[in-house]
């Protein structure tokens, strides 16, 4: 992912690996958005696999306070081939990964508020 960001033009001196101990994408959000705060950023670029991005998105924007931009960037996948992830067992099985786990993401977020 890092590679990706250099190849599209961000300084390697500006992109911050994350560490955590977060098993969901919703526990990466929750501990992102407090150091976030912590630091006063105005706005974060979530870089996820490609096939990832729609659910991140989802998750990040639920769990951001509103004066934080979140915007998500896709990082180029080798099992995943946006133009014909339905020709591979292995694309068909993320597809519905991240269909039952975007189900879940709308489930969760049910009553919660940041």
């Amino acid at each position: 992912m890092e590679h990706d960001l250099i190849e599209r033009g961000v300084p390697k001196e500006k992109i911050m690996r994350f560490p955590h101990d977060a098993d969901s994408t919703r526990g990466e959000a929750e501990s992102l958005a407090k150091l976030a705060k912590e630091k006063n950023w105005k706005s974060v670029i979530i870089v996820t696999s490609n096939y990832h991005t729609r659910r991140a998105r989802y998750i990040f924007e639920k769990v951001f306070p509103e004066n934080i931009s979140v915007k998500v960037a896709a990082a180029r996948d080798g099992d995943f081939d946006p133009q014909s992830w339905f020709e591979k067992r292995k694309g068909i099985k993320l597809f519905f990964r991240e269909l039952a786990g975007m189900a879940a993401a709308v489930w969760e977020s049910k009553g919660k508020t940041t």
